[in-house]
């Protein structure tokens, strides 16, 4: 579970970081990129909380382990939201960063079932 702690951690510091430091950026000029970047961050994090789940042997998951990979990566994305907007004046609850969360812990499962499926683990 080690790789998919320090990933909960890098996602807690990026969400709760200020917004005063990308201020360099037009924050309208990255919502696309902002959306993807959500994505992606959620996708590797159910995937590596997966991973942690198998104990590094994805032939032993079980049908709980999906259950709870997602539902964790789910929870932390709207706790993050919630945490924003309560405690970090600068930031603000954005329910489109949810679905994009949603949509990303459902993909890195996919993501991980195709490994799973494939040869390609046993390379990793």
């Amino acid at each position: 579970m080690g790789p998919a702690l320090v990933w909960t951690i890098i996602i807690v510091y990026l969400s709760t970081m200020p917004t005063s430091s990308l201020d360099e950026y037009a924050l309208t000029d990255m919502m696309p990129i902002d959306k993807l970047a959500h994505v992606i961050m959620y996708a590797l994090y159910s995937l590596l909380l997966l991973y942690g789940l198998s104990a590094g042997r994805p032939s032993s998951i079980r049908t709980n382990h999906w259950i709870i990979a997602w539902l964790v990566g789910v929870s932390l994305g709207i706790l993050m939201e919630v945490i924003q907007s309560k405690f970090f004046p600068e930031r603000h609850f954005d329910f489109l960063d949810i679905i994009a969360n949603i949509i990303g812990s459902t993909a890195g499962l996919a993501v991980f079932n195709f490994f799973k499926q494939s040869s390609i683990w046993k390379y990793l």
